[in-house]
């Protein structure tokens, strides 16, 4: 069952996912998807790297700030060298929270699953919040969290995410965004658990990496830098009962701390949409 969390935690809540919507439907009114073309394997933008999407600083990422919540996370634009990677330096967002929940957002109309269905990135945890089950309305902080937002199912939709998604159109006035898929690093969830965010139904939660992980590995092994590959086709259709993608709205991260305030920070860099393996 998912768990409801009061009126207070709705109101500072709500907001988080109204204004992510409310960005991802700008993004699907505002920009041209591009032509699909013939089937191939991959895209035919991609190369050995995949499809390298816009990198920290460039000026289509975009600040999410939130209704309700007076204090916003800082994301400043550093120079880092990635261990194991390129010598050159990579630009990166280092993101920092101090009791404060904002984001950054790129628009992605023309991202094809059916050709580049893998997301990679790096990122790494500096600090992460500590609190109370993450699963929980109150608990819900992490130091890194990726979004990919996609477009509304209609087909595949529920009476009540119809009602939801309509309620939520009439307010924008344009068509909202359905299903949201949220890789986070978590303090304390097993790799590999899936759940529904306590406060917003039409976002799946995935733990990809944790830290409760990391520390079983021994103090030699405690994680830095890190490489991840999602098959962010695979997942939504698992998630979602085999019902195919509508189509990629945007990309968006946040490290935040507003609900347990702590202190969380954490880098992010090299976002790229490949091929599958």
């Amino acid at each position: 069952m998912i768990a409801t969390p009061s009126r207070g935690r709705l109101a500072r809540f709500a907001p988080r996912a109204a204004s992510l919507f409310v960005s991802a439907a700008i993004a699907l009114a505002g920009a041209e998807t591009a032509a699909a073309g013939p089937a191939s394997e991959c895209d035919a933008r991609a190369d050995a790297h995949g499809v390298r999407l816009a990198q920290p600083g460039e000026p289509e990422w975009k600040p999410e700030i939130f209704p309700n919540i007076d204090r916003h996370t800082r994301y400043e634009r550093v120079l880092i060298t990635i261990p194991g990677g390129s010598s050159q330096s990579t630009p990166a967002y280092h993101a920092r929270a101090d009791c404060s929940a904002s984001g950054l957002l790129l628009p992605l109309p023309d991202i094809d699953l059916e050709r580049t269905p893998v997301l990679s990135w790096s990122w790494k945890i500096v600090r992460a919040p500590g609190g109370p089950d993450e699963r929980s309305a109150a608990g819900d902080d992490f130091a890194a969290r990726v979004y990919v937002l996609f477009r509304f199912d209609k087909e595949a939709a529920s009476a009540p995410a119809w009602v939801a998604h309509g309620l939520l159109s009439r307010l924008l006035r344009r068509p909202a965004p359905g299903v949201t898929l949220n890789y986070v690093w978590t303090r304390r969830i097993a790799e590999g658990e899936t759940w529904r965010n306590p406060s917003v139904a039409s976002t799946r939660m995935l733990a990809i990496r944790s830290e409760a992980d990391a520390s079983a590995r021994g103090p030699g092994e405690e994680a830095g830098w890190v490489r991840e590959r999602v098959d962010v086709r695979a997942d939504y259709l698992r998630l979602m009962g085999g019902s195919e993608p509508k189509g990629v709205l945007a990309l968006a991260i946040m490290t935040d701390s507003d609900a347990v305030c702590d202190t969380a920070e954490a880098l992010f860099a090299d976002f790229r949409f490949e091929c599958s393996p």
